[in-house]
């Protein structure tokens, strides 16, 4: 239930920080009086149709309300391009004014996609301009788009300031709707600083003031912002009886005033989120025939207005209280729905569509998780095995589908989509090779495990909760040298993750594992499970995959094949020297035979892209600083000169005019991720689908310069020489020599190397 309401919440909030506020010129009244009714698509017609014919000044206001109907929609490449023309004109006619505001507007749309850094960048260009003008209303609207980026870095006392003097700008003028936005981001952040005292009466003079507003769609827009503002403020644990039962009082005030003005205008994209905030509110008070009455009504009204985020949500909402009833059969066929209407939503990822990151666990995840339960749940009942293998492979399709969802949401194309293939399935190809998929649930961890005879499941009794707090200190445990704190979450989350299978593996003589991790799984090394005897590598041969349809399992013949390796050893761009780098090029030089290097100042894009050009080459070693984010913009290897973002590798090496094959291995030997940071661990395991490899070998965090060379030559060394040893393999006998030397037995030398992919 908490999901639904976050989700409702969460968006609408991010929709009223940005906008504008100017009146619309004449010219565009009936194109101004659809962009107010959520008729975004006609409003950007009827502004494109006049842009050609518009005066200079015209295509300022026009070019900026664009952005503002595209951003309504989240095609959010759309809005910097409109923005970018609208900043062009403002400056060439020199409109300060614009130029304030469109600067906002550039400081809400970075926002909105999660970067954070550009967006404060232009809202305080905005501020530094506005207050350079003598008009308060501009000055207020610079100041709420600052205090919007003040409150996503989690600065609240800067974030009330700016609303508090934005609000002091505008509190006796006649600009109504940026008073409102002003006002409800200031309610927003009380709530999130949680200061009770303040909220309270703060709320009560608001919601005096909103009721007694004059029956517009922005009154109506504002009630329903208010309402969800309250929802989220009545999970406080620590509220009276007395201040819920007011709070409650205005709550259902302002949600019965919004939906009687959502009647009375009869627009119907503000009817569906009416009706979808009364079903939230009946499903939260377990009234749950009024909450399906209400659900029902708002997908009624989300097809009338093409709302497919409103719609997914109620089938959504439909199928939650369908399981709560004990309809199971009913509440499968309600997320599927779900699920279907959301796939195209991902798919529009090509347009600039995006969900943003900090919200996708809220608003993706639970849909695709929620019907695997389901799915086990059905799995769980059946009598017949063929009818619990097929609920068992629908349950894990559901959880594939939710990894891709979040590969694609993560790097932002369709790289993803372009990659997935119908491969036949992992577990059915490799002979002594198991397929372990994880699922961690509220209640439970779920384990899908396969080795050619159809998938097992077994089932654990640890929370969600318990394993990602296993998963943290396993991580930090790991990284702080020489102790051993790392011991007990790595032999605990042993217990869990393998113990309840090694009778399944030893009678199925496996010795190689792959897992298809998600979430904090993906932060920590699989190989330094303990089971308080000896650590899972030295068990069995160890690699992951994002996602089962992202792997094409495949035999390389290493014969002739052509080693492209880069590297610095230099200290370049504020980075240390990494001085082991030309001895570990060199070595693998050495050992490959058919080997081009690129150190340092030779390492650069342009060389890089050359070699790639004139050579078809089989694998790719960067022995250079990586660093992955959770934001992909932000993650990015060094060269000399700059810095090769994922985008510009996938460019750069991924299949083109020069390349008809994909690279066989992309290893990248000196990357680190954040601890318990599971989006930039994503993008770690990610990697090679979005660069076009078929495998990629990388660090979870920095290793001893030393270790790495020595373990990367080793590696190449035990791949070429060693007939028909696959990829994992080859890394594992790494890894063990490395504990068993004495420098570097501890795990957080050895640990941390991941193979991706293809582990043959």
């Amino acid at each position: 239930m908490r999901n639904g309401l976050y989700l409702f919440y969460g968006l609408i909030v991010f929709y009223l920080f940005g906008g504008f506020s100017l009146s619309a010129p004449v010219w565009a009244d009936s194109a101004w009086q659809a962009y107010e009714q959520g008729r975004f698509e006609h409003a950007i017609r009827a502004w494109e149709l006049r842009l050609p014919s518009a005066s200079g000044e015209e295509k300022i206001q026009l070019h900026s309300r664009l952005a503002a109907a595209q951003q309504a929609l989240g095609k959010h490449r759309h809005v910097f391009l409109q923005l970018d023309q609208a900043i062009k004109y403002a400056e060439q006619y020199g409109d300060p004014t614009q130029q304030a505001l469109i600067f906002s507007q550039f400081s809400d749309a970075w926002l909105t996609i999660g970067d954070q850094e550009a967006a404060l960048a232009y809202a305080q260009q905005a501020v530094t301009l506005a207050e350079s003008l003598n008009d308060p209303a501009i000055l207020a609207h610079a100041l709420n788009s600052l205090g919007n980026v003040w409150l996503a870095h989690d600065a609240l006392e800067e974030g009330l300031a700016c609303y508090q003097r934005a609000a002091a700008l505008v509190a006796n003028g006649d600009d109504l709707s940026l008073f409102f936005k002003i006002a409800l981001n200031h309610l927003f952040a009380l709530i999130a600083q949680e200061e009770i005292t303040a909220i309270l009466p703060f709320s009560q003079q608001l919601a005096t003031q909103l009721l007694q507003q004059p029956h517009t769609q922005h009154t109506a827009s504002f009630l329903l912002t208010y309402s969800q503002h309250l929802q989220k403020l009545l999970t406080f644990p620590d509220l009276s009886i007395s201040d819920k039962q007011q709070l409650l009082n205005q709550l259902y005030q302002a949600a019965i005033k919004a939906h009687e003005l959502a009647q009375e205008l009869q627009q119907p994209r503000l009817l569906a989120l009416s009706y979808q905030q009364h079903a939230l509110l009946a499903e939260q008070s377990r009234q749950f025939s009024n909450a399906l009455d209400y659900a029902r009504q708002t997908i009624f009204y989300a097809n009338q207005s093409n709302s497919l985020e409103l719609l997914y949500q109620a089938y959504w909402q439909m199928g939650r209280i369908q399981r709560e009833l004990g309809e199971v059969d009913e509440a499968i066929k309600l997320y599927q729905m779900s699920a279907d209407i959301l796939q195209p939503i991902q798919e529009l990822l090509e347009t600039g569509q995006r969900i943003v990151q900090g919200h996708f666990n809220e608003v993706v995840r639970p849909v695709y998780y929620e019907l695997a339960d389901l799915f086990l749940h059905k799995a769980s009942k059946a009598t017949q095995e063929e009818d619990k293998q097929h609920w068992l492979k629908q349950a894990r399709s559901s959880i594939e589908q939710a990894k891709l969802a979040e590969l694609r949401n993560y790097f932002q194309d369709d790289c993803v989509s372009t990659a997935e293939r119908d491969y036949p399935e992992l577990d059915q190809l490799v002979e002594h090779t198991a397929v372990i998929y994880p699922i961690t649930l509220a209640d439970r961890l779920v384990l899908l495990v396969s080795a050619g005879e159809g998938i097992k499941v077994f089932t654990v009794s640890a929370t969600q909760q318990a394993v990602e707090e296993q998963l943290l200190l396993l991580r930090t445990g790991l990284q702080t040298r020489p102790n051993k704190r790392y011991l007990y979450p790595a032999q605990q989350l042993y217990d869990w993750l393998i113990q309840p299978l090694q009778s399944y593996l030893k009678k199925r003589q496996v010795d190689t594992l792959v897992f298809v991790p998600d979430g904090l799984l993906r932060t920590v090394p699989m190989a330094t499970l303990f089971d308080g005897q000896q650590f899972l590598i030295e068990q069995y041969a160890l690699a992951i995959t994002p996602g089962l349809t992202l792997t094409e399992p495949q035999q390389i013949d290493w014969h002739n094949a052509q080693f492209l390796l880069a590297g610095l050893s230099e200290a370049v761009q504020n980075y240390p020297p990494l001085p082991s780098v030309p001895k570990e090029l060199q070595r693998i030089a050495e050992v490959t035979q058919r080997a081009t290097i690129l150190l340092d100042k030779n390492f650069s894009l342009e060389n890089l892209q050359g070699q790639l050009r004139a050579t078809e080459f089989t694998a790719i070693h960067l022995a250079t600083h990586g660093e992955f984010s959770a934001d992909p913009q932000q993650t990015y290897l060094l060269n000399y000169h700059d810095k090769i973002t994922i985008d510009r590798l996938q460019t750069v090496i991924g299949l083109g005019s020069f390349r008809q094959q994909p690279i066989e291995l992309l290893t990248l030997s000196a990357c680190q991720t954040a601890v318990g940071d599971d989006k930039a661990a994503l993008g770690l395991a990610g990697v090679a689908v979005k660069a076009g490899a078929r495998s990629a070998m990388a660090t979870l965090w920095f290793v001893d310069d030393e270790a790495t060379a020595l373990a990367m030559t080793q590696f190449y060394q035990t791949l070429l020489n060693a007939s028909g040893i696959s990829k994992a393999k080859a890394l594992q006998q790494v890894q063990m020599q490395l504990l068993r030397h004495p420098r570097y037995q501890h795990p957080a030398y050895w640990g941390p190397f991941l193979l991706t992919g293809n582990w043959l």
